[in-house]
């Protein structure tokens, strides 16, 4: 009897530990980050130093569980980013916002998810005095698989890792931007009381 009770009350356990991916659980989070880059040129054994690009991201998502298991829902890509020469004569600043649809199934506490992305980006470049400015359509896709580290039954940090590619087109001009990535991410599971 002791054992049919252990059993039950570790099944019951493992249910209300996954109630957070359950139909109609609505899931609000994000993820940030910030780059810190430097620019270098190695000739030879010389290596200088030719500029510091300085970009933040963030990315507050917001979801729907239509199903258990499978949430949809979308997210708002903000990033900035500033570049500046070693000797003064090239700046270079970047403002990008763009909408991210997604879907996203859990198995257990881990969840496999698909994101496409679309917005527009501004840029400003000046170089030896004279000013340049742009604008370019982003649009891109990536896959990522996670794990949702419950903190508590509604809180949880998610460190995915995935792949993605983004292109950025202005007129004919088109440049494209893929490879793997690692985020880490933070959820709150709002559920059904």
């Amino acid at each position: 009897m002791k054992k049919l009770l252990v059993s039950v009350l570790f099944i019951m356990g493992g249910i209300a530990s996954y109630a957070q991916f359950t139909q109609g659980t609505i899931m609000v989070g994000g993820n940030a980050g910030a780059d810190f880059e430097a620019q270098k040129n190695k000739d030879g054994n010389t290596t200088t130093v030719t500029g510091h690009t300085n970009s933040v991201y963030l990315m507050p998502t917001a979801g729907y569980f239509i199903i258990d298991n499978l949430a949809v829902g979308a997210g708002v890509s903000m990033s900035a980013s500033k570049y500046k020469s070693s000797d003064g004569t090239s700046t270079s600043t970047s403002r990008s916002a763009s909408l991210a649809p997604f879907a996203r199934y859990y198995y257990q506490r881990f969840f496999g998810q698909g994101s496409f992305q679309f917005g527009n980006e501004k840029s400003k470049t000046t170089f030896d005095g004279i000013t340049n400015e742009s604008a370019s359509n982003i649009s891109g896709w990536s896959l990522a698989a996670g794990y949702a580290y419950l903190l508590n039954q509604n809180v949880a940090v998610e460190p995915m890792i995935g792949y993605g590619s983004v292109g950025h087109k202005a007129g004919d001009n088109k440049d494209v931007d893929s490879g793997l990535f690692i985020r880490i991410g933070f959820q709150i599971y709002l559920t059904k009381q």
